[in-house]
């Protein structure tokens, strides 16, 4: 039970890293004033599907340190050494 807290925490956090990764990716390559008027546009919801949910975080992580400064300790890491703990579980 308390591996399946473990479990949902770390996907957690992980799917809301990679969805922050994603906006500052989206807002580099769509400059707009108005955030929701943005995923309207064709172009981005097809750049959204195509590309963004294709990419891996850590591509995802590469891309945003071209883009912008990022530094961050947790990103100097190995990506994944928190797989472990939730492959242990299973």
């Amino acid at each position: 039970m308390e591996l399946d807290f473990i479990r949902m925490k770390m996907i957690g956090d992980y799917i809301f890293a990679d969805e922050l990764l994603s906006v500052v990716i989206v807002a580099h390559f769509f400059p707009v004033e108005n955030f929701p008027k943005r995923f309207k546009d064709k172009k981005m919801r097809t750049f959204m599907h195509f590309v963004m949910e294709e990419l891996f975080m850590v591509r995802k992580l590469a891309l945003v340190k071209e883009i912008r400064l990022f530094d961050c300790p947790h990103s100097r890491g190995k990506p994944d050494s928190s797989r472990a703990v939730v492959d242990r579980g299973s």
